[in-house]
């Protein structure tokens, strides 16, 4: 949990205590870089989506939103 703390510290995100609370339980067993790549899924997922958006009035810092409400489909794959 502390591991995933530290490296969501570093994007920006909306979790709340009970997102974290699951994430963690669902990887329990991963190590840093496990989750340092989960993180990055997360955030690609974000900026594929927005690129795909046929919107331009996005907030900039919408982009960097991760997806970690697909979280699962990184963590089972």
């Amino acid at each position: 949990k502390e591991i995933l703390q530290a490296l969501l510290r570093k994007i920006p995100n909306r979790l709340e205590t009970e997102d974290i609370e699951y994430l963690a339980s669902v990887t329990h067993g991963f190590v840093g870089a496990d989750l340092s790549l989960v993180c990055a899924e997360a955030s690609l997922a974000a900026a594929k989506r927005v690129a795909s958006s046929a919107s331009n009035s996005i907030n900039p810092n919408f982009l960097f939103e991760p997806q970690f409400n697909r979280f699962s489909s990184f963590v089972e794959s």
